[in-house]
């Protein structure tokens, strides 16, 4: 049998690690079923103030790009999703013990950062047992079992990289340098879904018990499926051409199209980044190339930095002094827990910051001017531990990604990428560059 391990890359569209299932399938004549475990880690309370690490917002946002994934795949291809409430590798064992079946090939992406790594290496791990026990067993039940790890998720596989991931440059703009030689010209490109069609529909094992996915619970109501991903796209570029002043408008609070809004459908993989790298490079052939159309390369840049800086980091990244530990702009955390609950709240009495908290609480989104603001504030003004910053993230953001989310905390905190790391905002002057009509602070607070 073939396995698909999803996760975060709900899409069927430029998907090499859905390819290579099939491709899989092909070659063998075998079934092939997807398979999504929501790990039992994330329903763990963490911080000091023990809530979950994956808040509503974020879980209603992956459920429906899931269940838009299962609706997908079986009009498509007829390929079942199957989802449940414990994490993957526990379920294969269960599945295992109660079916004892003959093989498997488990395909999935290339995780980067250091949970997914260590779940990478925990099958890597039972695989070799598994497989060992059949080599010493005349047993032919005794399963066989193959690991693909694709890469899928980024701009690039780590061979592409123009360096040894080892000499990753310690700033953004040394690797923006190095890499945008070698992005490809994806704009000649289509990439539809694999030519495949499943003969016969595989109902879930009655030893296992699926994830029924119920929308009624309060959370963002985002719509993160793929159609809406791609719909998003030719929209902000084609149809509007919003892209085209994104760097006069991606420092603005309110409103829908002063951002691409692309991390919501990168962080559950709905969209892949090369997709929009090849839309991107279309738009500037055919319409427009200026300095907006470039800074959207710019913050994908970004984004593929803080994937590696993770990859090379792996547990260095959540550790309180991060990836410097001598660094001189580190400050000890002095902020208590009744400090972190005000921060939370939005009650801290500074009203630029407080505007912002409330917006993150009550919708799961922030734009990117105020990410910074808030993030500074509670590690340089009110001396918190940036750790429980990322974990409150974390928590809240229904564009939640674990490589920049930690890697932009670290930046702020002084022990991330950062040459510039003494930095400190002044909040009334930003509340002045950047809502100087108080039309954002009046949005989210009561009237100044």
């Amino acid at each position: 049998m073939i396995v698909w391990w999803v996760r975060d890359d709900a899409r069927i569209s430029n998907n090499p690690t859905l390819n290579k299932a099939i491709e899989l399938a092909k070659k063998k004549g075998e079934p092939l079923v997807a398979i999504y475990g929501y790990p039992a880690r994330w329903n763990k309370p963490t911080s000091p103030l023990q809530f979950k690490r994956i808040g509503n917002h974020q879980k209603r946002v992956k459920f429906i790009a899931l269940q838009a994934l299962k609706e997908s795949l079986q009009k498509n291809h007829n390929i079942p999703l199957w989802i449940f409430d414990t994490d993957f590798i526990s379920l294969l064992k269960r599945w295992n013990h109660a079916s004892s079946l003959p093989s498997l090939s488990i395909v999935t992406h290339h995780g980067l950062a250091d949970e997914e790594c260590r779940d990478e290496n925990h099958l890597i791990h039972w695989q070799q047992n598994q497989n060992q026990s059949q080599s010493q067993s005349q047993n032919q039940a005794n399963l066989s079992v193959e690991f693909y790890r694709i890469w899928s998720n980024g701009l690039f596989s780590i061979d592409e990289l123009p360096f040894r991931l080892e000499n990753l440059p310690k700033s953004y703009t040394s690797f923006r340098k190095k890499i945008e030689p070698c992005i490809p010209d994806y704009s000649f490109k289509i990439f539809n879904s694999p030519s495949y069609h499943q003969e016969e529909w595989l109902e879930v094992p009655t030893t296992l018990k699926p994830l029924e996915i119920k929308l009624n619970f309060e959370g963002a109501s985002v719509n993160a499926s793929e159609t809406a991903g791609r719909k998003r796209l030719i929209t902000y570029l084609w149809e509007t051409h919003h892209v085209q002043t994104y760097q006069e408008t991606r420092n603005l609070l309110l409103g829908e199209n002063f951002s691409t809004r692309f991390s919501i459908f990168l962080a559950v993989g709905s969209l892949s980044p090369q997709t929009i790298m090849a839309e991107l490079q279309r738009y500037e052939k055919r319409v427009c190339k200026n300095k907006s159309t470039y800074w959207v390369w710019f913050e994908l840049l970004w984004r593929e930095y803080f994937r590696w800086v993770a990859y090379q980091a792996q547990g260095k990244l959540f550790l309180k002094q991060g990836l410097k530990p001598n660094s001189p702009y580190f400050e000890e955390p002095e902020a208590t827990e009744s400090d972190f609950k005000e921060w939370i709240e939005g009650n801290t009495g500074e009203p630029f910051i407080d505007a912002g908290m409330r917006e993150l609480k009550q919708t799961g989104w922030l734009s990117n001017r105020m990410r910074q603001n808030v993030a500074n504030y509670w590690v340089k003004t009110m001396k918190g531990d940036w750790r429980w910053g990322a974990q409150w993230f974390e928590h809240q953001l229904v564009d939640y990604d674990v490589h920049s989310n930690w890697g932009n905390w670290a930046y702020q905190a002084g022990v991330g990428n950062d040459s510039r790391a003494d930095r400190r905002f002044n909040p009334k002057r930003q509340a002045e560059m950047y809502d100087a009509d108080f039309k954002y602070q009046n949005h989210w607070l009561s009237p100044l």
